[in-house]
């Protein structure tokens, strides 16, 4: 669907095992249309096999059952307003909250504790908030050589209406930099870059 007949999506999620082609070859061929989305994999396996799937392309990993406290940290990350959800008693979700963390890989833990704050009913709803409306209107140059990395931070910018220009090196970065009509407002930056790391470039 996304390949054959250009279907477009905010974002997906693919199950690793599934029947005819499984995830893995599905994100490959979806990669190789040069498609630019963010595509979280679906996973019973075992923690020590989830980094796997990251080097493999996928943008998060998710593990199976699927808690949901994750899955509202993955859609809200992408840039989906959610409700916040009803109040639990303590008892009720400290069990829950637990288990989602024993399974979750270490690139969402920090989100699911973020996720929990988000279930309190006094949360603000995401998307562009007050104290952020300085930021409209910006140009950001964003140096990462991850290309995750780089879907996610520049679909969070552009949703808060930040100009954002990405390199994938130090050296393209202070090229960028030294280079531009005006300069940027802001520059963020990767230590860990091939050709120039972070550190030598700001120098």
């Amino acid at each position: 669907m996304l390949v054959n007949e250009g279907a477009v999506f905010d974002i997906a999620f693919f199950d690793i095992n599934m029947p005819i082609l499984g995830g893995v070859e599905a994100l490959r061929q979806v990669r190789a249309a040069r498609i630019d989305m963010p595509i979280v994999a679906l996973t019973a396996s075992a923690k020590d096999e989830l980094q796997g799937f990251l080097d493999a392309g996928f943008t998060d990993v998710l593990t199976k059952p699927l808690q949901r406290n994750l899955c509202r940290t993955i859609l809200a990350q992408h840039g989906h307003t959610l409700p916040p959800e009803e109040p639990k008693s303590a008892s009720s979700e400290s069990k829950p909250r637990a288990a989602a963390a024993a399974a979750a890989p270490p690139s969402l833990m920090l989100a699911a504790t973020a996720a929990a704050a988000e279930a309190s009913p006094a949360a603000p709803p995401r998307g562009l908030q007050p104290q952020h409306e300085a930021l409209r209107g910006r140009h950001i140059l964003y140096a990462e050589d991850s290309i995750p990395s780089q879907m996610i931070v520049r679909r969070m910018l552009e949703r808060a209406e930040v100009r954002c220009t990405v390199v994938d090196n130090g050296e393209a970065a202070v090229h960028a930099a030294l280079h531009a009509s005006q300069p940027f407002d802001c520059i963020l930056m990767d230590c860990n870059m091939p050709i120039l790391d972070g550190r030598a470039s700001q120098k």
